[in-house]
């Protein structure tokens, strides 16, 4: 899938480093090992590359193997609805700590284009621009020099991902839709609002600490444009989404400790 899955990840990292006093590897059946630098630098639980004899757990998670898929065929991804993500970890060093913006509300309003089920998980272009209207906060955008900001938000140019992580980490609030960046901000223990749809729900890939508008959409998982899809995002009104919000930045929500899903 994605960067969100390495995020992830990091958490059955945690797990089988503190339960067997080892660092950990993700790799398949022929020992083939994945690592992604941008989600995984800086952590000691994970190896990129054992030491010569160093004993390694290895996890069979990986592009094509994910815990919170039962099956992919064809037509759709069929979910493991037993799972429930937990926040996993982000390590950032002095200087990464340094950077970012405190009064952000970062925005991601577009999605991933090299999967066609990404645009399930869009929320529409006017939404965003009316939203951006409707609350008066620092809306910030985060991205390459290419992609171009929505209009009344301040663009930071970021390069890779990594780059793009202080800024997640230091923002007042972040709102999106599922993705990596959802799992980053839960990952770092900050707060955001996030959207869902009807592809996958939030009960399986969202977080208790976040604000989860979700309307309750039959989950398809379909991996092809998908008018069902379009809908339960299309469903989702500024309005609510501006209250969510006012409300996580006025803390009441946070402070209570609430799981947020409406």
């Amino acid at each position: 899938m994605g960067l969100g899955d390495w995020v992830l990840a990091t958490e059955e990292a945690k797990y089988y480093n503190e339960l067997h006093n080892l660092r950990v590897v993700f790799a398949n059946e022929q020992r083939r090992i994945s690592y992604n630098r941008d989600i995984f630098k800086n952590n000691p639980r994970i190896a990129e590359m054992p030491e010569p004899g160093e004993q390694v757990v290895r996890i069979s998670n990986y592009a094509g193997a994910r815990p919170y898929i039962k099956e992919v065929t064809e037509e759709r991804f069929h979910w493991n609805f037993k799972f429930k993500a937990k926040p996993g970890e982000i390590w950032l060093d002095d200087h990464e700590k340094k950077i970012g913006i405190e009064d952000a509300v970062i925005i991601e309003p577009y999605v991933k284009n090299h999967h066609i089920f990404s645009q399930n998980k869009a929320w529409p272009i006017e939404r965003w621009k009316a939203l951006i209207q409707a609350v008066d906060v620092n809306w910030v955008q985060l991205g390459p020099p290419d992609h171009k900001a929505l209009p009344g938000v301040r663009k930071i140019n970021t390069r890779t991902f990594r780059e793009a992580i202080p800024y997640l980490n230091k923002a007042k609030l972040v709102v999106t839709t599922d993705g990596g960046i959802h799992h980053t901000r839960a990952a770092l223990g900050k707060d955001a609002v996030v959207m869902w749809g009807g592809l996958v729900p939030p009960t399986i890939l969202g977080y208790d600490i976040h604000k989860n508008i979700w309307h309750g959409a039959e989950p398809c998982g379909n991996r092809y444009l998908c008018d069902h899809c379009r809908q339960a995002m299309s469903d989702i009104s500024v309005e609510e989404v501006r209250s969510a919000i006012e409300e996580r930045l006025n803390g009441t929500a946070a402070e209570q400790g609430q799981a947020a899903t409406v």
